[in-house]
């Protein structure tokens, strides 16, 4: 009887293990193995979404992207191309030609497609200079430009200063550039950018004292600013 019992007991935890084995574990086997798939077929139609917007097939590219998204919803870029392309697609489904125009069109369209408004705003807007009639290209613009006013709204003011700066810098209007650094460390006395790159339009104005003092008190917050050093012993080699 004895042996009876542990025959059966053996059985029973072979059983058991035989179960385990058996049993379906989470995160594998076919669930996995779907969403890999639906993973495989997402990046293939995003990657065809990319080729027919920058071909000028806009709804096609649209038709693919929303046939993405129902395979990957949660790809935040999928979601937010898929945004622009429609923009563009429900006012003009293709831009295919092989003119200059067209050409120029589809660059502006695949700027904007990238997130870079200013230049397909930039671009378009040059476009509708010599084609002012078209109510497409026009309907378009528009929408690039309340765009970037939303998007220029959204920018730190001093941020939006320093950009300025810059580009007035570029320019080579080093006087202004001074007059809106004045303005940023008015606001901010500490803006050590804003110290930089007035003592750099000053040395440019030919003003050596005034862009030394400049530099003078950047290193007194940043000690180690080579850069700082580097146009400080400049300064001292042009004065001998």
């Amino acid at each position: 009887m004895r042996k009876l019992l542990l025959a059966f007991g053996i059985i029973l935890v072979i059983s058991s293990f035989i179960a385990a084995e058996e049993a379906p574990v989470a995160g594998t086997g076919i669930d996995s193995e779907k969403e890999i798939e639906d993973c495989k077929k997402a990046n293939v139609l995003w990657e065809g979404a990319k080729k027919d917007a920058e071909a000028g097939f806009y709804k096609k590219a649209e038709e693919k992207l929303v046939e993405a998204l129902s395979f990957a919803s949660g790809k935040k870029e999928y979601a937010a191309l898929l945004k622009r392309i429609k923009t563009v697609s429900t006012v003009i489904t293709e831009e295919s030609g092989k003119s200059a125009q067209s050409e120029r069109t589809r660059k502006a369209f695949s700027s904007y497609f990238r997130g870079d408004i200013s230049s397909a705003r930039f671009v378009l807007e040059d476009i509708t200079k010599s084609c002012p009639k078209n109510e497409s290209l026009n309907q378009l613009l528009e929408v690039f430009k309340a765009e970037e006013r939303v998007l220029e709204s959204s920018i730190d003011p001093e941020k939006e200063k320093l950009m300025r700066t810059l580009d007035l810098f570029y320019q080579g209007k080093f006087a202004e550039v001074v007059k809106v650094c004045k303005l940023i460390l008015d606001e901010n006395p500490e803006n050590t950018t804003a110290l930089e790159r007035m003592g750099s339009a000053y040395y440019k104005l030919g003003q050596k004292k005034e862009a030394k003092t400049c530099w003078e008190k950047i290193l007194l917050r940043d000690p180690e600013n080579k850069a700082i050093k580097s146009f400080l012993k400049k300064i001292e080699a042009e004065g001998k």
